[in-house]
């Protein structure tokens, strides 16, 4: 009895999908014949059901799925390899910033201070002190008054002042001074 059932429920099933299949075959329509129990009856579903179904244009669909995957990869790797390059460029936009600081010819916008380190300490016989930084600037002191002891490591900011000059500060001591870029 339960296998007299089963078939006509399978030829239910077939036939209600055998119209489907017969105007536009679906995903659904191989769903069902999957659910078939009867072997037979399920060959016969899927034969139905494939019968309308254009392999050509799935394959072609298929196609340009595959060119479109490429397609959104390239653009991927493109966009990363754009992300790449323009953080590059804003670091060296940065470091030309820093390394513009002070300079009469400046090219670009430069930052409004820098921090760094006291490298070497040269003393001219005229003029004031010229302190080498550790970010390669070479600095004046224009103040004739005593700086004190300056020594390799000590840390400092050179910061822009409103009227275009600029303040050198040492912050061991806390002692500024009007400076100029020689280099």
């Amino acid at each position: 009895m339960k296998t007299i059932v089963t078939v006509g429920v399978s030829l239910l099933l077939a036939a209600t999908f055998t119209a489907q299949a017969e105007d536009a075959p679906s995903l659904e329509a191989f769903k069902a014949c999957a659910q078939i129990t009867d072997d037979g009856d399920r060959l016969r579903c899927f034969d139905r059901v494939a019968a309308g179904f254009d392999f050509d244009k799935a394959e072609a669909a298929l196609e340009e799925a595959s060119r479109l995957k490429a397609e959104a990869e390239q653009l991927r790797v493109e966009k990363q390899a754009l992300a790449k390059a323009q953080a590059e460029r804003e670091e060296e936009l940065a470091a030309m910033k820093v390394d513009e600081f002070g300079r009469k010819d400046a090219e670009v916008r430069t930052v409004d201070q820098v921090n760094t380190e006291l490298r070497r300490v040269i003393e001219p016989r005229v003029g004031g002190k010229v302190l080498v930084l550790a970010n390669g600037m070479v600095w004046q002191i224009l103040d004739g008054g005593k700086t004190g002891p300056l020594k390799p490591g000590m840390t400092l900011r050179i910061k822009k002042t409103s009227f275009g000059g600029f303040l050198l500060t040492f912050d061991l001591t806390r002692r500024t001074f009007r400076v100029k870029r020689v280099n």
